[in-house]
């Protein structure tokens, strides 16, 4: 259903600007038969070719993945479970054609080893390097592309303006535009900041950290971080006791923020009340999205 409602949406894209099959696919690097094949819904195109296919035709990526034009009066968000479901299918197939490889090398080693009687000692050799070779191959296949690529990133970044999330696990998908991002404790993060958002309330923009601390009190590990259009949630898990822990939050209003400031380790965020420290690796880069996330939605004055 997908397949088909995309294929379609590409298909009269295309042919309102006046191209041909040939000449779309040449403008994408690609063969006509492949245009041929996602118009028809037999395939989609790979996120590497999305952007490329969003600038050709001038619609959004939220629009191409829909199938359809949003209406301007309609709250526009971004499509980020649904690329989160395109990431898996392809994921899937990549673990197909491993198993095929793993499969054909283990038959391979097999065939070499039982038949000892039928084939001469070279010819043994030759099946069992063949069957090395393949898993040799399928281990390669298996650790070249274990998350996200740099063309899926930059089609979840290029997407980032429309972001209006209020589900747990988008928060965490966004937060992957930067971060390897999994454990279990994020997620419960995310999920009390979801779960105290108001109804209006959208979360623009979402990050993780190792821990945060205000001013001079204990740290609070395993931290998400969200921004909304009045809000900036820090939900992470304190001590609770010898062996327990308890998630806690705080929120700032985006008025009382007077200033953000980041290193490449930490990131430091003044309101009226008191001063936050953000702490975890490589936040140089985060700091400049989460610094510009806070100015560009936020009503207060410009931040230093």
């Amino acid at each position: 259903m997908m397949n088909r409602r995309i294929g379609s949406f590409i298909a009269k894209l295309r042919k309102e600007q006046n191209l041909t099959q040939e000449q779309f696919a040449e403008k994408l690097g690609v063969s006509n038969r492949s245009v041929s094949r996602w118009e028809n819904g037999s395939t989609l195109p790979d996120f590497s070719l999305m952007q490329g296919i969003c600038e050709i035709t001038g619609v959004t990526l939220s629009e191409l993945l829909h199938g359809v034009r949003h209406d301007p009066s309609t709250e526009k968000r971004d499509s980020i479970l649904v690329i989160l479901a395109l990431w898996d299918r392809e994921k899937l197939a990549k673990i197909k054609t491993l198993n095929l490889w793993f499969g054909l090398g283990l038959v391979l080693l097999l065939a070499a080893g039982l038949s000892a009687d039928v084939l001469s000692l070279a010819e043994r050799w030759l099946l069992a390097g063949f069957g090395v070779f393949c898993h040799g191959l399928g281990f390669y296949r298996n650790n070249r592309d274990p998350g996200l690529t740099d063309g899926e990133k930059a089609i979840l970044a290029a997407s980032g303006e429309a972001v209006a999330m209020r589900h747990p696990e988008e928060l965490l998908i966004f937060s992957r535009k930067f971060q390897r991002v999994g454990a279990a404790q994020y997620r419960t993060a995310f999920r009390a900041i979801c779960e105290s958002l108001e109804e209006h309330e959208r979360v623009s923009f979402a990050m993780t950290a190792n821990e945060y601390a205000i001013g001079t009190a204990p740290g609070i590990w395993h931290v998400g971080i969200a921004v909304t259009q009045d809000r900036v949630f820090l939900c992470g898990e304190t001590v609770a006791g010898r062996f327990m822990t308890r998630t806690v939050m705080d929120v700032c209003d985006r008025k009382d923020i007077l200033s953000v400031q980041y290193t490449r380790s930490s990131i430091l965020l003044k309101t009226n009340r008191a001063t936050l420290t953000v702490r975890g690796e490589n936040l140089g880069q985060l700091g400049e999205a989460f610094k510009n996330a806070v100015l560009l939605r936020s009503a207060a004055a410009p931040l230093p």
